[in-house]
């Protein structure tokens, strides 16, 4: 070789030949760190050959399944299919777990199946599974389905079919209503010389209805309701001497668990002439009360009428 001109040659022959240099690109990285962030304050790097896949690491986290990797930190099952390692990267893992809706009869019977869905969980970030509430598969007596509530029967109410978002197992009650029904007693006359409870006798009822039941001239509750009782009599003094007026007591009884209280205890004036009264009141009566009309003759009266007695209870 020979420099000609400024120029490198190459002599060979006896003659001159250029020479032509080729540039050669330098070479990069052979590997690159690849960090995988499993959870907050989990991580491992590894270091991958250029061009080897970089999802090749299954990492673990308790209750959970592995979906996959991202380079962010959102929660979704959205993950990478595969990447060739050419930079540095960061990639964080995320998990699944199946979250199970499951049905409580609250005092009903039958079965409603449980319903299930997927939740997503990524280095603290977690999206919950959608789920939609199941028909009511249950049933119960004199109570009508209503709504599902979550976690207890007193807890947010749900309409069938709604979603709900969730990120653990979650129980829902079914929420009951009693059936509106009403049943009627009767005392055509009684006589009140002292104190005792009126006797009863059935008269009417809603058709089918299995709330009420009457014994012993106790009206027996066979459900949790709001009761109306609504109670009309007349009243005399059993005596010739219009003059006379004298008090008695008129008591409405409940009976709960063995122990009696009065729920109505209202004292009225009693006159030879008749005296219409009523009384109309709500109470809160539980499966298993029972209710009874009681009266007690003022002092002084001889004996005391009373007539036309209606007695009626509906439920709400």
């Amino acid at each position: 070789m020979r420099l000609y001109k400024n120029k490198l040659m190459l002599y060979k022959d006896g003659k001159l030949y250029n020479i032509i240099m080729k540039h050669k690109e330098p070479e990069g990285p052979n590997s690159f760190v690849i960090t995988y962030s499993v959870d907050s304050g989990d991580s491992k790097a590894s270091t991958i050959n250029a061009g080897d896949s970089i999802l090749n690491y299954t990492p673990t986290k308790d209750g959970y399944t592995f979906v996959g990797w991202r380079t962010d930190k959102t929660a979704s099952n959205d993950v990478l299919s595969d990447v060739a390692a050419t930079e540095a990267t960061t990639l964080y893992a995320v998990f699944s777990k199946t979250v199970t809706v499951s049905y409580n009869a609250n005092g009903g019977s039958g079965t409603t199946s449980s319903s299930s869905g997927t939740m997503y969980y990524n280095n603290g970030n977690t999206v919950g599974a959608t789920i939609s509430l199941r028909s009511n598969g249950f049933s119960r007596t004199n109570y009508t389905f209503q709504k599902w509530a979550s976690g207890s029967a007193s807890g947010t109410q749900y309409s069938v079919g709604a979603s709900v978002t969730l990120t653990a197992d979650t129980k829902f009650y079914a929420v009951w209503k009693v059936v509106s029904a009403y049943y009627t007693t009767t005392n055509s006359s009684f006589s009140l010389s002292g104190e005792g409870t009126i006797p009863l006798t059935y008269s009417s009822q809603t058709s089918g209805q299995s709330i009420f039941s009457l014994s012993s001239h106790q009206i027996t509750v066979n459900a949790d309701c709001t009761l109306n009782l609504n109670i009309g009599f007349y009243d005399e003094a059993f005596t010739a001497n219009t003059e006379w007026s004298h008090n008695f007591t008129f008591y409405v009884r409940r009976v709960r668990s063995g122990s009696t209280s009065n729920v109505v205890a209202n004292t009225y004036t009693t006159a030879y002439n008749k005296a219409w009264r009523s009384i109309n009141q709500n109470v809160s009566a539980q499966a298993g009360d029972k209710y009874y009309l009681y009266a007690v003759n003022g002092s002084g009266i001889m004996a005391a009428t009373i007539s036309s007695l209606t007695f009626k209870v509906t439920s709400s």
